[in-house]
């Protein structure tokens, strides 16, 4: 993280280290950046590493503050570069306010968040070495006080998976060598003078203003009569609450909804060149990207405690640590408080003597400021004052040049139509991770990814093209198959031909409308190919002159991730919305191999269904992975994934308001490519896996007695209950792990396809977490557990027998509802670690209890 700079900037040989020039930029860069309290190689000495960081009774809130050796907090500055178009920029209309759901809490809450990041290392000619080393040292400092912190709070915990997670001062983007550092700080609250809902008064009325409008006053915050509310004068440059810009009208409604008319904006102390106060409505205006700045800053910790909801985040159940830069100043630079003669003054006396290139003591300080510049021949001027006219326009110039910070240097490197000519021959990856470069690059590849978007979607919809994305936003609809890699290579030709949309059933009504009424297409065909008919709830296939529309959606209740991995080949497991793409098996489609799937298998030649069943100039279309020649590894067809697991996808995003991402959370979706594995080097291949294929499932005491090669097979395995629906009593039994997995086994590892059926035989994709139940405690019970229980069923198809069992235990218990179907129990450890381990016949007491009557009714579990 550390940033280093060249120690010859200060050689005093003018032939081999020239001087930059001192434009007022450069002079009040050095000024501030030695004054104290600005960061150096000393600056932690005064910050105690006990007992740091601690709460300050002095302050506010309940933070933890960093202190100095006086029991202060600890106040520093540093030079920085504004990034006001940062992903974690806070500073436009609505600050750090939500998207959704304003209320008068977030209004309490509400902040600025500037996002800056360290001066250039290789700036030198820009900056000066001190405020280079000064910005490089602050990140460096706060790399060590995070470190101490962490290490002091997680010194009593042994295991690193207990550990709460933590949001460091900084962060990051981009990968590798294009990985970028920057800072974000926090303003005090914005908003002061908040009234207290529980203390709002009511106006007090008269006899003769019963039955008036007097009433109709006093609910809308109005005296009686109906005149508006009188708001209390405020100090000269003193705002409002309803002053600052609201373009969607959301101040307005909260104002209404909380009476918050007396509300005023309380401005941190942020100052321009000109020492004049920026008012937050005004900081897109007078500030802008590039911007160098000087930050006045504290540090404080946030300590948030583990969630105890049992549906909560698995990353906040352990809480959470949250470090933040708070903002006590920020002067906007050049500062022109900082003339040529302040400066003069600083740069002699902290050298302590005159540069060897300087001028004589007995000459005049003006000569020695403007003798360093250079005449057009190259040669030195030697003689005379220098001239105060040139002087100036220098330094104008100077300061035009450095107003927009780093985006000049790269302005003057490539022209901008050349940038983006090259950008876009480049993959969506690669153009993702240079906007990650600089600010410069990050918005020339922005333009370039809508404009390949744009120049994708327009054959298809022509004029109403953006009405086309916005039901798409509006239905959750998905772009799939060749128009999507085609976003991914970036190979946008004019043959485009295909157009292929997935989306939800519910709104799938909305976008066959928009495609007949408004795009004028007219419906050729709603029958879709015999492979993909068992995942296909609806389908349409649309025409207009050469361009083909495709719709389709999945059945009701199921994700339309269903469809996408239920896709022919690998390839066409590729989808995107409006703001972002996602495909599997990225390696392959890199490779430029798409391999067929269970459903590509069943497609004939000619009879083309995605990439499958036809040749391709630029992909290779395989059967099976025996080309490989080698082990499948995690990559087999056989093998089963949650789309929770990242190893075989991808994410791009360039929008977030329609981020891909989205598309995968909460989602119970599990997938493989085939039921078999034809590559001879693989372990699971069917020459060796023919004897330990999937059975009809356990049911009767000979099933448990009996194992079948699909168990014995399978290594390691745990001892579970089970609980069989033709069983006499409960049986402990193996529950293997499935293959293919080699981490620590997860409940959703477990092969539990044998005693209780949760897929079927042929089935490439399904979905089985809402088959299981977890008890953390007895219910309507005080007694405690030694571990957590977690009960299997089986998937409803309508053919399931009563469980016997299960009916005599009722019986015991007075209830007499039936229960459909075999049921196994496992067991794992308590929080946090919640290892799978073998289950006892001392268990069996505890889970004969949790599977009583009364506890299967409290579960309502319900066919798929």
């Amino acid at each position: 993280m550390s940033s280093t700079s060249n120690p010859s900037v200060h050689s005093s040989s003018r032939e081999t280290t020239p001087e930059p020039a001192k434009t007022p930029l450069w002079m009040s860069l050095y000024v501030h950046s030695i004054r104290p309290p600005a960061v150096n190689e000393d600056t932690l000495s005064g910050v105690p590493s006990a007992n740091n960081p601690r709460p300050l009774r002095a302050m506010p809130d309940n933070a933890d503050y960093w202190v100095n050796n006086a029991g202060e907090a600890f106040t520093f500055k540093f030079p920085a570069i504004l990034d006001l178009l940062g992903q974690f920029d806070r500073s436009g209309a609505y600050f750090n306010l939500p998207r959704t759901g304003l209320d008068l809490g977030a209004i309490k809450k509400m902040r600025a968040q500037f996002e800056v990041r360290p001066l250039d290392t290789k700036g030198e000619d820009i900056f000066p070495a001190e405020a280079i080393r000064c910005s490089s040292a602050t990140l460096d400092m706060l790399n060590v006080l995070h470190g101490e912190a962490e290490d002091a709070r997680n010194a009593l915990i042994r295991s690193k998976a207990a550990y709460p997670r933590d949001a460091p001062f900084w962060r990051t983007s981009g990968f590798d060598e294009n990985q970028c550092f920057s800072i974000v700080v926090t303003t005090d609250l914005l908003v002061g003078n908040i009234p207290d809902p529980g203390r709002a008064s009511v106006p007090r009325l008269r006899r003769c203003d019963i039955g008036t409008k007097a009433k109709a006053a006093a609910s809308s915050g109005s005296p009686p009569g109906g005149d508006p509310v009188p708001t209390t004068p405020l100090e000269p440059g003193t705002q409002r609450l309803s002053d600052l810009p609201d373009p969607l009208g959301r101040y307005a409604a909260v104002i209404r909804e909380y009476g918050l008319q007396e509300c005023t904006v309380i401005a941190p102390k942020i100052l321009s060149g000109n020492g004049d106060l920026i008012e937050p409505h005004e900081y897109r205006s007078k500030l802008k990207t590039g911007d160098i700045v000087m930050i006045e800053g504290q540090l404080k910790l946030w300590t948030i405690s583990p969630s105890r909801r049992e549906n909560g985040p698995q990353e906040d159940k352990n809480g959470s640590c949250r470090y933040q830069v708070m903002l006590k100043s920020m002067q906007l630079l050049p500062d022109a408080k900082v003339t040529p003669a302040t400066f003069a003054n600083y740069f002699s006396d902290v050298k302590g003597k005159r540069k060897a290139n300087d001028a004589p003591e007995d000459d005049h300080p003006k000569k020695k400021l403007a003798g360093d510049d250079a005449d057009y021949d190259g040669e030195k001027s030697g003689e005379g004052y220098g001239d105060a006219e040139d002087d100036d326009d220098l330094y104008g110039c100077m300061s035009r040049r450095y107003e927009t910070g780093t985006s000049y240097v790269f302005g003057n490197v490539l022209n901008d139509d050349i940038t983006c000519l090259i950008i876009e021959m480049l993959g969506l990856s690669d153009v993702t991770s240079t906007s990650h470069v600089c600010q410069s690059l990050r918005r020339l590849a922005k333009a370039v990814t809508e404009r390949r978007f744009r120049r994708l979607l327009v054959p298809f919809g022509d004029e109403a093209w953006k009405d086309l994305v916005g039901v798409l936003r509006q239905s959750k609809g998905l772009i799939t198959g060749s128009t999507a890699r085609a976003m991914l290579s970036g190979e946008v030709g004019n043959s485009m031909r295909d157009l292929n949309l997935v989306v939800p059933h519910d709104g799938f009504k909305t976008l066959e409308d928009f495609v007949l009424d408004k795009l004028g297409y007219s419906c050729i065909t709603s029958t879709c190919h015999p492979a993909m008919t068992t995942v296909t709830g609806h389908f349409r296939k649309y025409s207009l002159a050469t361009k083909i529309i495709t719709l389709a959606c999945p059945a009701r209740n199921q994700s339309v991730l269903h469809l996408i991995l239920s896709a022919p080949t690998t390839a066409d497991m590729i989808y995107m919305t409006t703001g972002g793409l996602t495909c599997f098996y990225p390696q392959w489609l890199e490779q430029r191999v798409a391999i067929c799937t269970r459903a590509g298998n069943l497609v004939v030649w000619d009879n083309k269904l995605g990439c499958a069943g036809e040749l391709h100039k630029d992909l290779r279309v395989e059967a099976d992975t025996a080309f490989i020649g080698e082990p499948c590894g995690t990559q087999c067809p056989t093998l089963w994934h949650h789309v929770g697991d990242k190893r075989l996808r991808k994410f791009i995003n360039w929008d977030i308001t329609d981020s891909v991402t989205n598309t995968c959370n909460n989602v119970d979706i599990e997938w493989r490519i085939n039921t078999y594995c034809d590559n001879e080097a693989c372990q699971y291949n069917s020459t060796i896996m023919a004897g330990n294929l999937e059975g009809v499932g356990a049911n009767n005491r000979a099933d448990v007695k009996f194992l079948p090669g699909e168990i014995q097979c399978r290594r390691p395995w745990f001892k579970g209950i089970f609980y069989g629906a033709a069983c006499h009593r409960p049986f402990l039994v193996r529950v293997p792990v499935m293959d293919g997995i080699m981490r620590v086994p997860r409940l959703a590892d477990l092969y539990v396809d044998y005693w209780v059926r949760q897929r079927d035989h042929d089935a490439v994709t399904c979905a089985q977490r809402h088959l299981r139940k977890t008890f953390h405690s007895v219910p309507n019970s005080t007694m405690e557990l030694e571990g957590t229980y977690t009960v299997f069923f089986k998937k409803g198809n309508g053919q399931s027998t009563t469980n016997q069992l299960l009916e005599r235990m009722g019986c015991m218990t007075g209830k007499t509802s039936a229960v459909n179907g075999s049921i196994l129990v496992v067991k794992q450890t308590l929080q946090p670690k919640e290892h799978i381990v073998d289950m006892t016949r001392d268990d069996m007491l505890i889970t004969n209890f949790l599977i009583s009557r009364k506890v299967m009714e409290s579960l309502n579990v319900k066919a798929e």
